[in-house]
């Protein structure tokens, strides 16, 4: 098997690994939550946003539609087939609903060194959520829970348009 059709493969495996990963994450609850609405709205949302960072990361980073964040992370001189193998799991590892990084997972096979930093901003980051999540829930949830018990009409139309606004929001990131 040649090299650029090996690339090409792991390159593949890896778009659809993650998309069927990190997108479905941030869009499943939001697609979800508004299956009442026709299915090509939903589809002209997710892929206006789409379309919109796509559009901005080439026009304003020259056709770099990473954002440059890619050019910290050095090409490898040679590719084999050890480089399809983190996407391949990654799309196992989703297929049977195992909560996974993608980042872990793709990257730190072609940035080794940077897998130590990463894992520590992770766990704290992880840490920092649990703990305020905590505070937030003992602070917040009690007002919240009796009133969304009593509201069993139709949700306000603010309230669909900061859903629409967040999971955009999210989604572009």
């Amino acid at each position: 098997m040649s090299l650029e059709v090996l690339m090409v493969i792991g390159f593949l495996l890896g778009a659809y690994s993650i998309v069927g990963n990190d997108a479905i994450q941030t869009l499943g609850t939001f697609l979800s939550s508004n299956s009442h609405r026709p299915w090509w709205v939903l589809w002209l949302f997710g892929g206006g946003i789409l379309t919109v960072v796509l559009v901005y990361g080439w026009v304003v980073y020259d056709g770099d539609v990473s954002y440059g964040r890619l050019t910290a992370i050095e090409v490898p001189d040679h590719f084999n087939w050890v480089y399809c193998i983190p996407p391949f799991v990654l799309l196992l590892l989703t297929r049977g609903g195992i909560p996974v990084s993608t980042t872990f997972l793709t990257l730190t096979v072609f940035a080794p060194k940077a897998l130590p930093s990463m894992l520590i901003k992770s766990l704290a980051g992880y840490a920092t959520a649990f703990v305020a999540a905590i505070f937030i829930y003992r602070l917040v949830t009690r007002g919240l829970e009796s009133r969304f018990r009593q509201t069993d009409g139709p949700k306000s139309p603010w309230w669909v348009v900061a859903q629409w606004c967040s999971t955009g929001f999210l989604w572009s990131q």
